[in-house]
């Protein structure tokens, strides 16, 4: 696969294959020489092995997803580690450096930049030459064709925005095979392992196409609800909402990788019955997982509406796993807006400053900007803020209309006395975004402007204080978006197969 060098490391790539995502795992390095006297003479040397801990085969991501032991919070830990190896991830150089000195190469490197599509394009059509070799059932063949054509539509229609992302660094060097087989839980942590360390086309790719790997391969196991869990919390750590333009693409394209190893696999004429099944079955899987992703959607926009501790944050969190849907929240981004990590708490002079009139209109230009985006990506758009005014929420129920967009407001509220409780409580845990406390909803409460029956064609109220507010409210936003939420966006819980 690789030369001595590399594997052993260079100043350029120290330790490249044990060092990419799998610190916890790595044991050192072995040579393997036939001089047994010396084995790390060089000129002796023929190999390198990179010597690795044993660990509980119990703890692979992919036996806890069989054995139904996945958890949120493993999830949103998972996401965290996957976003903290993307940010440290070596990038491609610079492509929009300015001051660099034009030279009569110029031309040539913008032709490398639009040939920069031609690799990703023909990996795809791989996919379906090996699988429509091997598929011959008329339905699948009409599939394959189907998402043929849809693939070279969003090819052609994503090409400047995946320049863009190359050019400005969301092309980095990252595992390339990030599936929950290559994920374990060690010494208590979430450790990626395998990487590809033998091509690197695979292993330098758009941060999405890797984050897309996950999202599919929760969803084809029936865990859709995990997957969009770890989208979010991923995109809240890094802030690329951008990048959910390509994630359709990058879903399809993963999915139908899966479908075509599955495909290659039963060409092997010593499976027996039991393995010839269960291969199949993950291959219609993967098919029918590729069939939804492609799916587009009329666009909606979900507008959450409350005071401090009225639990909107925490409804839009059941909302993005259930319909599901992209989450954009002001607290978040209020934080990122002021380089803080989300859970940091403000300094008094840095709060003065973050919740100013000025800083909060910055907020909500940022959200509205977002939400504009996410709108043309065919997901259900939330946007968690508290919108107490009806100034506020208008410039995004224009922006609605302009998309043509179903707009819902969904209004939280609970008696006074349990909010309180609710910000003392979350402030005291001190493991959220939000900075708010009791003082804060004190202002807040005189000032709501709740929502006009003009302002939206829906308005869904919901007390979170009582028990089944949730579930009604599930349900009755499922069938607001009935018919127009993607694979089975409508389906409130996980597709079993």
């Amino acid at each position: 696969y690789l030369g001595l060098a590399a594997i052993r490391g260079t100043p350029e790539q120290p330790d490249l294959v044990i060092s990419a995502g799998a610190e916890t795992l790595n044991a050192g390095q072995s040579a393997v020489s036939e001089n047994s006297e010396n084995r790390l003479a060089m000129p002796d040397v023929f190999e390198f092995a990179v010597q690795m801990r044993r660990f509980d085969q119990t703890k692979l991501l992919s036996r806890l997803a069989e054995n139904g032991e996945l958890d949120g919070a493993l999830v949103d830990e998972l996401a965290d580690v996957v976003a903290g190896f993307h940010a440290r991830a070596e990038r491609l150089p610079d492509l929009t450096n300015d001051d660099a000195t034009a030279t009569d190469d110029d031309d040539d490197c913008e032709m490398d930049d639009r040939e920069w599509i031609k690799p990703l394009a023909a990996a795809a059509h791989e996919n379906f030459d090996a699988l429509q070799q091997r598929l011959d059932q008329p339905a699948q063949q009409s599939l394959l064709r189907q998402l043929e054509d849809w693939t070279d539509f969003e090819l052609t229609s994503l090409k400047d925005v995946l320049q863009f992302r190359r050019k400005n660094g969301m092309v980095r060097n990252v595992h390339g095979d990030l599936h929950l087989g290559n994920i374990a839980i060690v010494d208590g942590k979430v450790c990626l392992f395998d990487c590809i360390e033998f091509n690197d086309d695979f292993r330098w790719i758009d941060v999405m196409s890797e984050v897309a790997f996950v999202v599919m391969d929760l969803e084809e196991r029936g865990l859709t609800e995990f997957g969009w869990r770890f989208l979010n919390r991923y995109l809240e750590r890094v802030g690329d909402y951008e990048g959910v333009r390509v994630l359709p693409f990058f879903l399809v394209y993963r999915a139908l990788i899966r479908a075509k190893v599955d495909a290659i696999r039963l060409d092997d004429e010593s499976l027996d019955q039991p393995e010839r099944r269960l291969l199949r079955e993950e291959l219609d899987s993967c098919l029918e997982t590729a069939d939804e992703d492609h799916d587009f959607v009329p666009p909606a926009l979900i507008l959450m509406h409350g005071v401090s501790g009225s639990g909107k944050s925490h409804v839009a969190q059941h909302l993005l796993e259930k319909l599901p849907a992209v989450r954009v929240r002001s607290d978040v981004e209020r934080k990122r807006l002021f380089d803080l990590v989300s859970e940091a708490r403000p300094t008094p002079s840095q709060t003065a400053e973050m919740y100013s009139a000025e800083a909060s209109q910055r907020i909500y230009e940022r959200l509205l900007c977002l939400a504009d985006t996410l709108l043309l990506t065919g997901y259900p758009v939330i946007v968690d803020a508290t919108f107490l005014s009806n100034e506020s929420r208008q410039p995004f129920l224009d922006m609605a209309a302009a998309h043509c967009a179903k707009t819902i407001i969904v209004e939280c509220s609970a008696p006074e006395k349990i909010l309180r409780q609710r910000v003392a409580k979350r402030l005291l845990a001190n493991n959220d975004a939000s900075d708010a406390d009791v003082d804060v909803l004190n202002q807040q409460l005189p000032t709501i402007d709740r929502p006009r029956d003009a302002e939206s064609t829906h308005v869904l109220r919901i007390d979170t204080s009582e028990a089944d507010g949730l579930n009604t409210a599930l349900a009755e936003l499922c069938r607001l978006l009935a018919g127009q939420t993607a694979f089975g966006r409508s389906n409130v819980g996980s597709k079993e197969h």
